[in-house]
């Protein structure tokens, strides 16, 4: 009877924590979530630059996308998505205490894929576990962690 008890208050606070909090739906599919960056191919020479030794992340959520190495600075986009193409604009240094001040010098996105802003990408391919974003000069891979 004391179990039955605990059950009940368990599925009574889960219930008003449920119904009383406001739920913002992400429309990004399977976008959403955290991804490394495998590879960058350059389409124009072929060449490829293996990352996977490299801890470099894309972090995607509702309509901000996170890129990370953590060993430098952090940076901040706003994006929008197609079934087709994802579009990254507003570069911006992640630092809360200064209002995260917009990003004049792009060369340090590089590294991650990221040669001009905004950038528009082509989605290759996307599912829960990989995706392949490219422009016309670039070609990225990822998975999904």
């Amino acid at each position: 009877m004391k179990n039955k008890n605990i059950y009940i208050i368990v599925l009574s606070v889960l219930l008003s924590c449920l119904t009383s909090c406001k739920l913002e739906n992400s429309h990004n599919g399977k976008l959403d979530g955290y991804w490394k960056l495998r590879t960058i191919e350059n389409l124009q020479t072929e060449e490829a630059t293996d990352l996977n030794a490299s801890s470099i992340f894309w972090a995607v959520q509702k309509d901000l996308l996170v890129v990370r190495d953590n060993i430098s600075e952090e940076y901040v986009f706003h994006f929008s998505k197609t079934e087709e193409q994802i579009e990254l604009r507003d570069a911006r240094k992640s630092n809360k205490n200064e209002g995260d001040p917009k990003l004049e010098d792009l060369s340090v996105l590089n590294k991650y894929g990221i040669y001009s802003d905004p950038i528009t990408y082509n989605i290759d391919h996307l599912t829960s576990r990989v995706m392949v974003l490219s422009t016309e000069d670039i070609r990225l891979t990822f998975k999904k962690f």
